[in-house]
């Protein structure tokens, strides 16, 4: 009879140890879970005035130093005026009248015919 105690006692030895290890590995994995994470975001970088100095840097080195000062200041002065014309409001335009291109017709006809047909029910589950 004691035998079959202490055989008892260790089973349930082990299964407590057991239960406990399962325990111990879930708590971690749902801490693991709940831990803050930085949000996503999407990072967007400018990245056309990065090519535009090494656009400066290639006509500095190709261009005879006459032409490339000249170029330079055109170049000022037309960065210069299109600030001007964004400050008053005349820079680019936000809305499109069209938005198809000129000369071209296909979706033009396809909106016209979705536009014109209305769709009648006739049971069919299409």
């Amino acid at each position: 009879m004691i035998d079959a105690l202490t055989d008892y006692g260790l089973f349930l030895a082990k299964a407590v140890t057991v239960v406990a290890a399962i325990g111990v590995i879930a708590a971690f994995t749902i801490a693991m879970s709940r831990r803050a994470r930085p949000p996503e975001r999407l990072e967007v970088k400018h990245l056309n005035q990065k090519y535009e100095a090494m656009a400066q840097v290639l006509k500095r080195s190709i261009m005879p130093k006459k032409a490339y000062k000249k170029d330079a200041k055109a170049e000022k002065a037309r960065k210069k005026s299109e600030a001007k014309q964004e400050k008053k409001g005349e820079g680019k335009e936000t809305h499109l009248r069209d938005p198809f291109p000129r000369g071209y017709q296909g979706n033009r006809r396809l909106l016209a015919t979705r536009r014109n047909h209305r769709r009648v029910d006739d049971g069919d589950p299409r």
